[in-house]
């Protein structure tokens, strides 16, 4: 862990660069994942792993938002798939494969970051596209769902146990002059999340187990506690749910 600090003459940024290990199921249930070459080898979609772990996502009611197939069951659309059989919650064979033709169209095989099937849905302030008209399906690539949907991308098969990245380097850095915080990523440099809703966010330090991000509040004089995972603010029994701290403590 590392802090830098730097003041530019229209805003001050404080940056810390964190590595987050993967948090174990157990010692057997991982599979860390590759580690990269300079001339890997190219990567295959799964029909199989597609079929059971991703097609469900689009017919899932989540909340807030109507399904993948509701939109995309229809003509003129890209990213097409197939009308459910009457009476059925599942597609045939024949029509799973066709839409698996169709989701393999909108994919970058082994790079969820340049997929649109994976991008479309995925709130911008995630590194999501800007727009799209079923919603913010995912706001964060730490949904379940929309890693299912990584996984595959990058070469996940059916009956194989699937790999765990062994860390992840994240940079935060607290815009003090505004009222966010920018999750970058180190390996692409691309902002992979935007915290919202700290006015004047300066210092960020983070719990031993990397699941907490401490942030110092210099509009109220208080200590933000956020979940690393999900991004809430974590509810504290200080102040309503924030830790406070002095002004300028002697």
């Amino acid at each position: 862990m590392r802090l830098i600090n730097h003041i530019s003459s229209n805003f001050a940024v404080a940056a810390l660069v964190y590595t987050f290990a993967a948090l174990p199921a157990s010692a057997d249930s991982q599979n860390p994942c590759p580690q990269a070459n300079p001339a890997p080898a190219p990567v295959s979609l799964d029909f199989a792993f597609y079929k059971s772990s991703v097609e469900p996502i689009f017919l899932k009611a989540r909340p807030g938002h109507a399904r993948c197939y509701a939109c995309h069951s229809e003509a003129n659309r890209i990213f097409r798939l197939e009308k459910l059989p009457p009476d059925s919650a599942a597609w045939t064979e024949e029509q799973s494969r066709k839409n698996f033709q169709s989701a393999v169209h909108l994919v970058v095989p082994g790079n969820p970051g340049l997929s649109p099937l994976a991008l479309h849905p995925l709130a911008p302030e995630a590194g999501g596209d800007a727009f799209h008209s079923g919603g913010r399906q995912f706001a964060s690539q730490n949904d379940p769902d929309w890693r299912t949907l990584a996984e595959w991308v990058r070469g996940a098969r059916e009956g194989a146990p699937s790999c765990v990245p062994q860390s992840a380097v994240r940079i935060y850095v607290t815009n003090s002059a505004a009222d966010t915080i920018d999750v970058i990523d180190a390996a692409t440099n691309k902002i992979v999340q935007v915290i919202r809703g700290i006015e004047l966010p300066h210092g960020v330090n983070f719990s031993p187990d990397g699941t907490r991000v401490y942030v110092s509040n210099e509009s109220e004089s208080v200590l933000d506690v956020i979940d690393a995972q999900s991004l809430p603010k974590v509810r504290m029994p200080n102040r309503d749910g924030f830790i406070p701290f002095p002004r300028n403590p002697k």
